[in-house]
């Protein structure tokens, strides 16, 4: 199977997940514009207030 996903969102990166979980040998392709991929959008108001020095930080998990 080869799938290809627009989109690099939580809900695009979520499916790609799901479908490597049920098919490991599909052949799957993320396509995004962004410059990041699943950004967590609701950590948004850490960077604008400054509680965050960087937006790259917002992809990592304590």
């Amino acid at each position: 199977m080869d799938v290809i996903i627009i989109g690099a969102g939580a809900v695009g990166m979520k499916t790609a997940s799901r479908l490597r979980r049920r098919n490991p040998e599909a052949e799957i392709t993320v396509v995004e514009s962004g410059k990041w991929i699943s950004l967590s959008r609701c950590g948004l108001p850490y960077f604008l207030e400054g509680k965050v020095s960087s937006i790259d930080d917002l992809r990592k998990t304590p």
